[in-house]
């Protein structure tokens, strides 16, 4: 990304950011961001979570 302005007391500013996905419909309308996870990883976060169950 590149910024710069008209004023002389602004200078160049170069901005390098990583790509790291691909942004889908969802985040270009809403500006919020998914975080893409493997299933496999989700499952194994979601078995350490001891959460009691309410019947």
């Amino acid at each position: 990304m590149f910024f710069q302005m008209d004023n002389s007391s602004y200078h160049l500013n170069i901005r390098i950011e990583p790509k790291l996905s691909i942004a889908a419909g969802f985040e270009k309308n809403t500006d919020v961001y998914i975080n893409t996870m493997p299933p496999e990883a989700a499952a194994r976060s979601l078995r350490e979570i001891d959460i009691p169950l309410k019947i």
